[in-house]
């Protein structure tokens, strides 16, 4: 039997991050020239939480849109996983609790 690939094999590696106070019409612009789809969200002490494109359009279409940041309307609870975990794991995982991304972080907290 073959054994699952680990997510590392398939992460983006380095993703571009925003700072929390990065205003959302930037971070719809670095989203849109970068081509994709969710952004980690770095807080004071580390990746606070991640932005996706839906969350970022949504906002900008409020009147008050313009004037809201990354971690005003960020997801702040996000789905980290090991680079080590297997697809299946992560898969299974994100289809049972609806998540739309999953953050790869080694055994120090830092992303990768």
């Amino acid at each position: 039997m073959k054994k699952m690939p680990q997510v590392r094999a398939f992460m983006t590696p380095l993703p571009q991050t925003v700072d929390g106070k990065m205003p959302l019409m930037q971070v719809h612009c670095l989203m849109r020239d970068m081509g994709v789809r969710h952004l980690p969200v770095k807080g004071p002490n580390g990746i606070a939480g991640y932005v996706s494109g839906r969350m970022v359009r949504e906002a900008l279409a409020d009147r008050f849109g313009s004037v809201l940041t990354a971690e005003e309307i960020m997801s702040g609870d996000p789905f980290i996983v090991s680079p080590d975990t297997e697809l299946d794991q992560i898969a299974a995982e994100m289809a049972e609790e609806k998540y739309s991304c999953a953050l790869v972080e080694d055994t120090d907290g830092k992303l990768l």
